[in-house]
C-alpha cells in the first residue's frame, strides 16, 4: 500500500487531491452512508444503477489486487471491476474502494503504480473507507487504531496512513 501523505503526492496532485477526496464524498452521499463502517454493498448498488458496473470476485493470477476494465458498445459504456478473492478481506474491501476512484474519477486504465491516476485512486479509496469526517468524530469514542481499524473494516496500516495524512496522529 503506497503511502498517500508525502510532500512529492501534495505538489504533484495539487487540486486533484481535493477532487479526489470530493468525488468520494459525493459518491458517500448519493449511496447515502453516514456512518462507520462504510456499506461497500449500498457504494456498489449505487454504481451498479450510475455507471453501468459490474463486479467480479475470482481468483486472479500473480500480484494483482483488483482491475478496472470499460468496454464500449456503440453508444454504452460497460465497467467491469475485478476483486481477487485470494487477497486479506481488508484488503479487498481497500482494492474495491480504490477500482471505484478510478471508475468515479473518470481514469481511462491501467497507467502504472507511479502515476497521477494511481495515486488519485488511493486517495478516493481512503476517503471511501474512512472518511475524514466520520474519523475525527469516532476517534473522540475509540482513542485507539485497532480498535477504529476494526470499527472501519480496514487494515490498521491503511486506518494509520489515513490518520497521519488527517494530522489527526
Amino acid at each position: 500500500m503506497q503511502n498517500i501523505n508525502t510532500e512529492k503526492d501534495e505538489l504533484d496532485l495539487g487540486p486533484r487531491k481535493n477532487f479526489a477526496l470530493a468525488m468520494a464524498r459525493k459518491l458517500l452521499k448519493c449511496a447515502e452512508i453516514t456512518a462507520a463502517p462504510v456499506s461497500l454493498h449500498r457504494v456498489v448498488e449505487y454504481a451498479r444503477r450510475d455507471r453501468n458496473l459490474t463486479i467480479i470476485l475470482e481468483k486472479i493470477p500473480g500480484r494483482i489486487s483488483g482491475i478496472m476494465v470499460k468496454v464500449r458498445d456503440l453508444d454504452e459504456v460497460s465497467t467491469f471491476i475485478g476483486i481477487n478473492t485470494e487477497e486479506p478481506w481488508h484488503r479487498q474491501r481497500y482494492t474495491l474502494g480504490h477500482e471505484l476512484g478510478h471508475v468515479f474519477m473518470e481514469h481511462s486504465g491501467c497507467t502504472g503504480d507511479d502515476s497521477y491516476e494511481e495515486r488519485e485512486a488511493q486517495i478516493f479509496a481512503a476517503e471511501l473507507l474512512m472518511p475524514t469526517a466520520f474519523i475525527k468524530q469516532d476517534l473522540k469514542a475509540l482513542r485507539n487504531i485497532p480498535a477504529l481499524a476494526r470499527l472501519y473494516c480496514v487494515s490498521e496500516h491503511a486506518l494509520s496512513i489515513k490518520l497521519k495524512d488527517c494530522r489527526l496522529i
